[in-house]
């Protein structure tokens, strides 16, 4: 077996992050230059929080998820989405899981439960690929934290 797991327990790992465009929300933000690209940084989910959204599968689960939404302070932005939410869960469980990974894995800008949901109100093909692509990074794995060390020789080289 060539598997080494003393040398797998000195690795530092992290999740892997990235650039998702999304410019078919252009039009939500026209003081955006039209060359310039419409981007949501998101990232892969840890195992816990895959394993908390494959839960949401389970209907008292994200009932409970979005009652602390709501103690949180977001009643005023999303009580109304929310409650359309749970009426559209009750009926897809897709549609809750695909809301909370949305909500765990993005970065730049964060979306909470109530932004996740209306983004799947209005933008659903964009917010699924959103999800889509979060998965696969999940599925890829975690990827070697880089070091200080390595980074600035990567900048040497570039301004070389």
């Amino acid at each position: 077996m060539n598997f080494d797991i003393k040398e797998f327990e000195k690795l530092e790992l992290k999740q892997k992050e990235e650039e998702f465009e999304a410019n078919e929300l252009r039009l939500l933000f026209p003081n955006i230059p039209k060359d310039e690209k419409i981007t949501i940084k998101i990232r892969a989910l840890t195992g816990a929080e895959f394993y908390k959204v494959s839960e949401m599968h389970k209907p008292n689960q994200f009932a409970l998820m979005l009652i602390k939404a709501l103690e949180e302070g977001n009643i005023n932005e999303g009580a109304e989405a929310i409650k359309e939410a749970l009426n559209k869960a009750d009926q897809n469980p897709e549609y809750k899981f695909r809301i909370e990974v949305l909500v765990l894995g993005t970065v730049e800008p964060r979306f909470n439960h109530a932004q996740a949901v209306k983004l799947f109100q209005h933008f659903p093909v964009v917010a699924h690929r959103i999800t889509e692509r979060i998965l696969e990074l999940t599925g890829s794995g975690s990827e070697l934290k880089k070091k200080k060390q390595d980074s600035d020789i990567n900048k040497t080289k570039k301004l070389k």
